[in-house]
């Protein structure tokens, strides 16, 4: 066991048995908390299962206590008396197997596994939905997008939006596959969207560009394999942090995309500092920008300068600019004053489901409905 577990475990560890059936390990700069879940993880597949010993079988089970250097003790002695009694609380309980000396951390740790085990049935199940949230000229006044969100329907927590869930999907590696699922509903929706919607319209969907095997798996997809036929409906959104992250491999998918024909828009460009470099050499058609932005410019006038300023930058260049999260008539007025082009926030609607979007832009154009109440 502890030769399995020495192999199995980065180099930057120390294995030690220190019973007949414990074992002591110390993980040496192990970065963050969600590398070390991993490593746990590790240990798990290591331990847990069917093992044969001379002719024997035997099921294993793993239990583990984790302790923190120097939270938890000053010295060695200290954190593996902290690690015990956390094992010692792993032991009493009959569905956590993993136990950290902090109640925050084990309530962080129980929610994401807990969020991991649901996810894994809900892939299997398809239990997501789209909704689609209107994106507005503000020159014009009229609906000529939408951006398209996922929701899980959980049996235990109900609907789930994608920021309480994705970053679990993430480090679970389970993004390929809702992707995939996502791709194919947007393919199911979109002959309804073309029947009532005018040619100019566009859906806006958010894609990790920092997965270098993302291009081939929209391009693969039954909708967008015929690329030219749909170039000017969609457009795929990356995150500005995950350009700040590595610009040279979200470049490589943004110019295949882009040869394509597709649109490219970068979420939370403006959220903390400008990111000249983006709009400098990314093949960018549109930046978001939040409400936080927005309320800055309202109540510091030098912040009103520089964001009209990099927005008429933006429009030098050819780049259109959304504000998001507009819910007041107050956010609509500075985003229009800002010179933003776009927009789309609670003060236009809540994300809707397919056919409460198409009914929406459908008494709108009727002049059955207003975008500013």
């Amino acid at each position: 066991m502890g030769f399995k577990l020495k192999n199995g475990l980065p180099e930057k560890s120390f294995v030690a048995k220190i019973e007949d059936n414990k074992f002591a390990i110390i993980f040496y700069d192990y970065g963050c908390r969600d590398l070390l879940i991993k490593y746990i993880k590790i240990m798990e597949k290591i331990i847990e299962g069917r093992w044969y010993l001379v002719g024997d079988e035997f099921e294993l089970k793993s239990v583990i206590g984790v302790a923190f250097y120097p939270q938890d003790g000053s010295c060695i002695d200290q954190v593996l008396k902290a690690a015990t009694k956390a094992l010692e609380q792993a032991r009493l309980s009959e569905e956590k197997k993993i136990y950290f000396t902090s109640s925050e951390d084990n309530t962080k740790l129980f929610y994401n596994i807990s969020v991991s085990n649901e996810l894994k049935k809900a892939i299997l199940q398809k239990s997501f939905l789209l909704v689609y949230q209107p994106l507005v000229d503000l020159q014009k006044n009229k609906v000529v997008g939408a951006e398209v969100f996922i929701r899980w329907m959980s049996a235990e927590k109900g609907m789930v939006s994608a920021k309480e869930f994705m970053s679990v999907a993430q480090k679970e590696g389970m993004i390929p596959e809702i992707e995939e699922w996502v791709l194919d509903t947007i393919a199911e929706d979109v002959p309804d969207f073309e029947k009532m919607l005018p040619d100019d319209f566009f859906i806006s969907l958010n894609v990790s560009f920092l997965d270098a095997s993302v291009a081939e798996r929209i391009f693969s997809n039954k909708v967008f394999t015929n690329y030219n036929q749909y170039n000017k409906m969609m457009a795929f959104e990356i995150n500005q942090q995950d350009i700040d992250t590595n610009l040279s491999d979200c470049l490589k998918v943004a110019k295949e995309v882009k040869q394509k024909g597709f649109r490219i828009i970068v979420d939370d460009w403006c959220s903390a500092n400008i990111a000249f470099d983006t709009i400098r050499y990314f093949p960018v058609d549109a930046v978001k920008i939040d409400n936080r932005c927005i309320e800055n410019a309202v109540f510091d006038k030098s912040v009103s300068v520089i964001i009209k300023g990099i927005i008429e930058i933006a429009h030098a260049l050819k780049i259109r600019v959304i504000a998001e999260g507009i819910e007041t008539p107050f956010h609509y007025r500075v985003a229009k004053e800002l010179g933003c082009d776009l927009a789309q926030g609670y003060l236009f609607s809540k994300p809707m489901f397919r056919n409460e979007f198409l009914e929406f832009y459908r008494k709108y154009e009727m002049g059955l409905a207003k975008v500013i109440a």
